[in-house]
């Protein structure tokens, strides 16, 4: 992590470059920005993320001791254990906000095959195979409120009204042959 923060992506070598670079997301100038998105953002959280945010440019960016870092965070220096505590505390802060970042890229390219692919391809099958024209239209449109919904979830809502399978929805009573 610390080169990542430091050179933005891997320490230079010296030699002629024969790497492949790596795009889309997939090389280190990406899981630079990452980290340092996370540690931003960490250093706007609280308290206790200003000061491990304090500590991840201590640690990884001025490479001061242990000893230097743990002064500089306002620990004591019999504090280790919470020292080793806070470290990886630091580096699953990083990973977490990684992989929110990588599922929300997920979610875009599945909302993007979902409206732009789906249709298209569905219906283009479809009507080769009964010999009739199929609007890619109707299959978009459901596609699209679908979406819409699921972008209107909150996991703290209790009442969830589209729910079709809450015990008071009628609805998904009589769907269900109840």
């Amino acid at each position: 992590m610390g080169s990542i923060m430091e050179w933005k992506g891997a320490a230079p070598r010296g030699g002629s470059s024969g790497a492949r670079i790596l795009v889309a997301g997939a090389g280190l100038d990406h899981s630079a920005a990452e980290v340092d998105a996370a540690v931003a953002e960490l250093e706007r959280r609280d308290q206790r993320g200003a000061t491990l945010a304090k500590l991840a440019q201590f640690r990884y960016l001025h490479g001061a001791t242990i000893r230097e870092q743990m002064h500089q965070v306002g620990l004591a220096e019999d504090a280790d254990r919470t020292y080793r505590n806070w470290v990886k505390d630091l580096g699953e802060v990083v990973i977490e906000a990684e992989m929110v970042s990588r599922f929300e890229d997920v979610i875009t390219a599945a909302k993007i095959e979902l409206l732009n692919t789906l249709p298209d391809e569905l219906a283009a099958t479809l009507s080769a195979q009964y010999g009739v024209e199929v609007d890619d239209q109707l299959i978009r449109d459901p596609i699209e409120q679908i979406l819409r919904r699921l972008s209107a979830y909150d996991e703290d809502d209790d009442d969830p009204e589209w729910d079709p399978d809450e015990p008071d929805d009628e609805e998904g009573s009589e769907e269900d042959g109840e």
